[in-house]
């Protein structure tokens, strides 16, 4: 997104796809087969948790982690709640 754009991103990973959608439009998606592993270190957002030097250099907000895969309709109404009227 060009800088100062805002958009909404999802992954959504159902057990066999890892799909990423942009402003709840699906933009691409890649086999990821199998179960997450339930985390035994800290949950890090926009680098990896062990490392310091390489990062995210934009703004993040609203960051939302859920239980279970969000169906394209879902998106697109967080999306529209977003936006605002």
């Amino acid at each position: 997104m060009p800088p100062g754009e805002w958009a909404h991103y999802a992954v959504v990973f159902d057990g066999t796809n890892a799909t990423l959608f942009i402003d709840a439009q699906r933009q691409g998606s890649f086999v990821a087969k199998g179960e997450l592993a339930a985390r035994r270190s800290s949950f890090t957002v926009a680098r990896a948790a062990n490392e310091n030097a390489r990062f995210f250099r934009g703004r993040l907000d609203e960051i939302a982690v859920y239980g279970k895969a969000l169906a394209p309709e879902t998106l697109a109404r967080h999306v529209a709640l977003a936006r605002g009227p």
